[in-house]
């Protein structure tokens, strides 16, 4: 393959074919070609980064060009079939037209002036290395006119792991409705239904957005002969292409979504109306551009809608949140790349009108990664985001895992922000929702409202407050529920996990809590508090102790007295074991015999080293090294 790179430096002339160019000085102009520009099949012209290569008349392209830029005053035409890496439009009057062939872009098409006519011969491509972006607009006016072809890259595997058959939320970045049958590259089929549309506007919504559940919020498509509307998400069932069958299992290949449409790229803001507060007011709305998203940009601008987003992690089988004054708690990312769909609600506190979502130019992530599908926001291959030590947060993380997928469901506590309110707080909380896979956790609300992700006021002179927790299972069976402080969470606040059904008050020890336990019940609501403060602590901000210890240590007969204090628990089992790990006694408690136990080990008969084991009522442990002389 024949390659030419096109360097700054004094006068000269560069001629390749019908291929001319004028080069200058950095200090004067970038490359020009002021005759047609012709790339024959198999040649390769690379521009540095720093440079641009100017074609003022007409280009045909068969290869590869790379920072090119198109500014002409006259009407220009791009013909032949090739690739473009990085396209800019700069011209002050006049139109470049696609007019034959088909030309594929793969990095950056920046708008600065002028139009581009696409006719259908343009496709912003996506592989695994990246996906081609439009970039923001800024003081420009340049816009895209005609279908352009706009591809989604979804790989079988994602860090050496098949990816399971999942549901995705996607959307497509067009102006106008888009066609089922324009849609290629992936399976949908109508019996099963495999693509749903979600809507509040029937009198049987109840669910609002359950974990891609066919509830009365989704609705089916029958044909093909049917169209996604401009601006909507939809939830996909991603299992092939669209010659495969529907079913369970992992991805036996790559895949690769087509489909074609007019750009919201006339220079304008997008601004998605007629969304509105019935029911209560969620919409599943699609990313607007050919571009990565911010969503730290958009939220300011839209008083009308919560500040959470909420994004499918089809890995976990549950939802992530974002907020932009959380840092990313709730697992998710400012960021929302190019054709995904994501949950906003209505800021309203009850049903009343519509309002609008408002998208700008200016929200094209120009710094961040042009995320695509085995690499997104959500994190699918990456820890979640957390609140860091240097965080102005102050809160409390739980996790619940057991049956079903082992990836915990999480729920975040803050008590960082003073205009935080114990009801909903459209500016700060995530709403809870549902997951159907695996354990999940949420805080129990009013006016049932249950939160995933909840602010309240700080906590002032070591105030108690008490807040109802729900766990879920998809099966009965061990659960693990955890909680850990985050951020800049005081130690001068005790944290107690209260178990009402079994009488066990779980204190915090060392910065954790973790309590195992067997649920029978799918849903275990009113059973468990988070008590801040139900426990005073010592003098010292410590945590009461809890303290075993044996009198008279080394024992000189299989009797060995211990003194067992605890702040809110009480002796439950007691067991003894040999340095072989044999049992040597095992026994219950009394109830009524105080912090002193005078324990019998018909075991312990001979000498040597003994472990002690003792566990109270609510879980908590303690080993004691017991030696017989």
């Amino acid at each position: 393959m024949a390659s030419m790179s096109i360097q700054r430096s004094h006068k000269q002339f560069i001629t390749m074919k019908r291929f001319s160019l004028l080069c200058l000085s950095a200090f004067f102009y970038p490359c020009i070609a002021d005759a047609q520009v012709f790339i024959s099949s198999g040649e390769t012209v690379k521009v540095s980064a720093a440079d641009e290569l100017h074609v003022q008349e007409n280009l045909t392209n068969n290869s590869t060009l790379d920072f090119i830029t198109f500014s002409g005053t006259a009407a220009q035409s791009i013909s032949g079939t090739g690739t473009i890496v990085n396209l800019k439009l700069n011209k002050a009057s006049g139109t470049a037209t696609i007019a034959s062939g088909m030309q594929n872009l793969t990095g950056e098409l920046t708008l600065s002036s002028g139009e581009l006519a696409a006719n259908g011969r343009l496709t912003l491509k996506s592989t695994a290395t990246g996906t081609a972006r439009v970039a923001a607009h800024g003081t420009g006016t340049g816009s895209v006119t005609g279908n352009v072809f706009v591809e989604r890259f979804i790989p079988s595997t994602v860090s050496s792991t098949a990816r399971p058959k999942q549901w995705r939320m996607l959307a497509f970045p067009y102006s106008g409705s888009l066609l089922l049958s324009n849609i290629t590259g992936i399976g949908i089929s109508y019996a099963p239904q495999t693509m749903m549309v979600f809507s509040e506007s029937g009198d049987d919504q109840v669910n609002y957005g359950t974990a891609g559940t066919r509830n009365a919020g989704y609705q089916s498509f029958s044909s093909s002969s049917q169209s996604i509307d401009a601006g909507k998400g939809v939830a996909t069932w991603i299992y092939g292409d669209n010659t495969a069958t529907a079913g369970t299992g992992s991805l036996t290949g790559d895949l690769t979504i087509s489909s074609s449409g007019t750009l919201n790229e006339s220079g304008a803001d997008v601004v998605m109306t007629g969304l509105t507060h019935t029911k209560q007011g969620w919409h599943l709305i699609g990313n607007p551009f050919a571009s990565t998203i911010d969503w730290n940009i958009i939220s300011p601008l839209n008083a009308a809608v919560a500040a959470t987003i909420y994004r499918w992690d089809p890995v976990a089988a549950n939802w992530t949140m974002y907020n932009p004054t959380d840092g990313g708690t709730g697992g998710g990312s400012r960021y929302i790349e190019s054709g995904s769909a994501f949950f906003i609600k209505s800021a309203a506190g009850a049903p009343t009108s519509s309002f609008s979502l408002t998208i700008p130019q200016s929200a094209k992530a120009t710094n961040a990664p042009n995320f695509h599908f085995s690499k997104n926001p959500f994190k699918l291959d990456v820890p979640g985001q957390r609140a860091g030590a240097a965080s102005t947060l102050a809160g409390l993380r739980l996790k619940a895992s057991g049956m079903g997928n082992p990836i915990p469901g999480e729920a975040y506590l803050d008590v960082s922000r003073t205009d935080a309110t114990k009801g909903w707080d459209p500016k700060y909380d995530g709403l809870m929702m549902t997951r159907t896979s695996g354990a999940n956790v949420y805080f129990d609300g009013e006016n049932e409202n249950d939160y995933s992700m909840h602010f309240d006021r700080p906590l002032i002179n070591g105030e108690q407050r008490y807040y109802p927790i729900t766990v879920t299972t998809p099966m009965a069976g061990e659960t693990l529920i955890e909680v850990a402080p985050e951020g800049k969470w005081s130690s001068m606040h005790s944290v107690a996990l209260i178990d009402k059904q079994l009488g066990r008050t779980i204190l915090m020890r060392d910065g954790q809590i973790s309590y195992k336990l067997r649920l029978e019940e799918l849903k275990s609501e009113g059973r468990f508090l988070l008590a801040i403060n139900h426990v005073k602590l010592n003098a010292d901000g410590q945590s009461p102790v809890f303290e075993a210890k044996a009198l008279g240590n080394p024992v000189t007969s299989n009797v060995i007295d211990l003194l067992l204090t605890h702040p809110t628990a009480a002796a439950k089992r007691w067991r003894v074991v040999d340095a072989m790990g044999r049992e040597a006694g095992v026994g219950i408690f009394s109830t009524d015999a105080g912090i002193q136990h005078k324990l019998t080990v018909s075991g312990m008969r001979s000498a040597g080293v003994y472990v002690l084991q003792v566990e109270m009522d609510n879980g908590e442990t303690q080993q004691l090294r017991i030696i017989k002389n």
